[in-house]
Parts: structure tokens; sequence; C-alpha cells
């Protein structure tokens, strides 16, 4: 009622190295969180979606026993709520009552299905053999990538991958990381929607588990527990009632306004980033680097949208000194659109393949691509007839009505406003002046018949 809350727990994973020796050791800490957003819209019956990313991590010592942790979250809540809206599709008027009916056609682009699936996935898995043996997992980090979805009848049909990528302790002491591309494949119930809908998938990791043999030194035993929220759009052609009167007898005719929208652009930009980030010593190896994708600014000069990501890269390196480092850089990426003043931007961004981190002059060199995925909504606003009732005691007086009138188009009117006005019919019109449709010249004399 006015309020969707989430709650959920980040499981983090903290490296360091104790006092007595430098052996990487590590600690699991779960922080629970609490998120809300208010919306006087929000109610039951409505479904919510929740995105969370985290931005970044950091830790210092608080004392030789105690660790403060810090996480920056930025949770992507969506509710939808089921609206019905009731439009005037026609009228029901005999002949002899003389009623003229205009319709009017608008494209509409909405949401036709939200749904989410539950899934689970284990799978056996070999590091190469270019890589030490494992003998202590440090850490793990899952990237989701869904590619190719379809609507069969009333299923979605998903694939994508999970890309694991381990940091681990090899048989040498030596930290070591290791990438696995685990496929998936779906199918989820989607009524409603239609088979040319666009799919909007959002993957989440509920629960993982990763889990080394002892005996070999190279076998991983990994599952996860996995949800997949979808939102399906579709365009859809609404016809509706936008005006009547009659020919013969006064009409009482209410109008309301609707607003929609319809939809703009949809389209993926990839953008290549690259960027050397400084260190303070130089750069023996780099150990591991990961980005993060937050939120997306918009800034609008005009019909120029300027969307800004705000990215991250964390870097975990050894120096020449043999120490080992990590530190964390923003990444400003900017993207700039062509997009009416009146149109409104939603957009996601995310990195969708591996990044590549090398040592460099100074520094690291770090590259990655960045989808920016838009799509420009343009609001529209239709004037609908949502009530009418002929007045029948009130016929129209026709003989005071001149039989044949000469009328000049002016700029911007249209056949059926002219029909309207004299209470006459377009075809009546058409038919005097030997018009094959309904745009008028301007300028040119139109002989209006009278009515009978």
């Amino acid at each position: 009622e006015g309020r969707a809350e989430v709650r959920g727990v980040i499981r983090t994973t903290v490296l360091y190295l104790p006092e007595e020796n430098h052996e990487i050791c590590r600690m699991e800490v779960a922080i629970p969180f609490t998120c809300g957003i208010d919306h006087g819209g929000i109610g039951a019956g409505g479904v919510v979606q929740a995105v969370p990313r985290i931005l970044g991590a950091d830790t210092r010592a608080v004392n030789p026993r105690k660790v403060y942790i810090r996480v920056e979250l930025a949770m992507g809540v969506k509710a939808f709520m089921p609206c019905v809206h009731e439009i005037v599709s026609g009228c029901e008027a005999t002949r002899e009552t003389g009623v003229q009916e205009k319709r009017e056609r608008c494209q509409l682009y909405m949401a036709a299905a939200i749904q989410e699936k539950h899934f689970t996935f284990s799978d056996e898995l070999l590091l190469p053999g270019s890589k030490p043996e494992l003998a202590e997992l440090l850490r793990q980090r899952m990237d989701f990538f869904c590619g190719e979805n379809k609507v069969i009848g009333n299923k979605l049909i998903f694939k994508g991958q999970v890309l694991l990528t381990i940091l681990y302790k090899g048989s040498d002491g030596v930290p070591a990381t290791a990438s696995f591309e685990l496929p998936f494949s779906q199918i989820m119930e989607v009524p409603g929607a239609a088979e040319e809908a666009d799919c909007e998938l959002n993957m989440l990791l509920n629960d993982f588990s990763c889990q080394a043999d002892s005996e070999d030194g190279r076998t991983l035993s990994v599952s996860m527990d996995l949800s997949a929220q979808a939102v399906l759009r579709e365009e859809r052609v609404l016809e509706a009632v936008a005006d009547l009167y009659s020919t013969d007898y006064e009409l009482d005719v209410q109008m309301k306004k609707e607003s929609f929208c319809r939809l703009g652009e949809n389209a993926t930009r990839r953008l290549s980033v690259r960027e050397v980030v400084e260190t303070p010593v130089e750069v023996k190896s780099v150990v591991d680097c990961a980005v993060s994708v937050g939120q997306v600014s918009q800034k609008r000069e005009g019909s120029q949208l300027t969307l800004s990501a705000d990215v991250r890269a964390a870097i975990f390196f050894r120096g020449e000194d043999e120490e080992l480092y990590a530190m964390t850089k923003p990444i400003p990426v900017s993207y700039q659109w062509e997009m009416a003043a009146d149109c409104r931007c939603v957009c996601r961004c995310q990195c969708p393949g591996e990044l590549y981190a090398t040592p460099t002059m100074g520094g690291i060199e770090v590259r990655f691509p960045l989808d920016f995925d838009c799509r420009a909504e343009v609001p529209q606003e239709l004037s609908t007839v949502c009530e009418a009732r002929l007045v029948e005691e009130r016929p129209r007086d026709k003989a005071q009505c001149p039989s044949i009138i000469l009328r000049m188009v002016e700029d911007g009117e249209r056949l059926w406003d002219i029909a309207k006005a004299y209470a006459t019919t377009e075809e009546d019109i058409r038919n005097a002046n030997e018009l094959a449709d309904a745009c008028l010249p301007v300028g040119k004399l139109l002989l209006i018949p009278k009515k009978r």
C-alpha cells in the first residue's frame, strides 16, 4: 500500500594478510540489507522486480582482530500495477439518426507480461592445464550474459551464460585466477505476450556453492540457484472514437484524454572503453580485475541526450616488490544520443564480455566493452469520446440552412471539422467537389451541400 520493500543479504569475501605471515587468508561475511521505495501507485495485486548491483566495496582494519566492511549497493526497483482503461471503440446508432463517427488509431507500447522463474543448475569444472593446481579457493565472482530469447506460443525460451571467475591460491602459494563459461537454457511461461514482443531479462543469484576436489586439485563442483526476471513489452494498435456528431439531432458528447506512449527507437550501442589506471608502484602482474556498472544518469540539452554510466574497476595486482596491492578506480563513460525533447529515455548499461588488464608504463591498462541498451518512449495524448447521448427532442432546424454554401479552405482545416460545422457528411462534400480523399487543398473554394 504505497511502499515496496526489498530485503536481502550481501555475501562478501574479505582477503587479508595476517601479521605473523604473508599467506593470504579469507573471511566470509553476510551483510543483511533493506531497501524501500515509496510511490502512491503501489498496491496489492502488483508485481515488484528488484535488481541489485554492487557498485563497490572497501575494508579497513579497525584493530588486529576487527575489520570494518562497507559495501555500496544500487537497487533498481520496478513496480508493475494492473491498469484498466475503458476506451469507446464504436457506437450503436441507426442510420435514421444521422450519427457520424470519427475513429482514430493509436500505437501503444506497453508491458504485456511480467514473469519470474527460479531454477538451479550444477556442473563439474576442470582447471586448464596451463593453470596451477588449486590449493585453496579464495573468492568467486559471477557475471550473467543473456543472449538469445524468443516467444513461441505462450512460452519464452531464453539462453545465456554465467561467466564464473575464481581467485585461488595455487599449490605454490601464489594467487591465480581462472574463468569458466557456464551456458544455460530455460523455458518460462509468459501468458498474454505476443511472439514479436521485446524481452528485458535480468538474472539474479540467490545462492551459490563452489567446492574444490581435495584429491586432484583441478576439479571444481559448482551449483547455483538463480532467478530470471522477464518483462515483455509489445506494440499494440488501439482504435477509439475520437469524435461524434449527428446531422439530424443535437448530440451531447463528453470527452476525455488518455495518455499513452509509443515506441521510438530501441537500440543497443556498444562502446570500447580503454583506461590507464595509475598505480603507486611498478606492476609486475595483474592477478584479477573486475568491472562494476552502477546507475546511468541523463543530461539533456535540446535534442542532445548525454548518458553517463558509473563504472568502477577493481584491480588486484602484484608489484615489482612482490607485494600484493588492491585498488579501485572510477571510470566515467558517456554516450550521446539524438532524441526528441519530448521523449523519455529508458537505459541500462552492462559489460557484455571479458575485460583485459595488463601492466603498462606507469600503471595498468584496462580495456572492456560496454553496452548502452536504450529505449525511447514517445508520450502521446488521445482525446476520445467517453459518453454520448442523442437528444431526439431537439432535431436540427434544416429549414433555416441555405441549400448551398461556398467556403474557402483554411490552412490546417480537416474535412471532418468542416462537415461537422455545417451538419453534413464528409462523403457529401467529397462527392459535391469531386475529391478523391479527405485531403483538402488550402485556398480551394468548397461547395458544401445541405444535408437533407
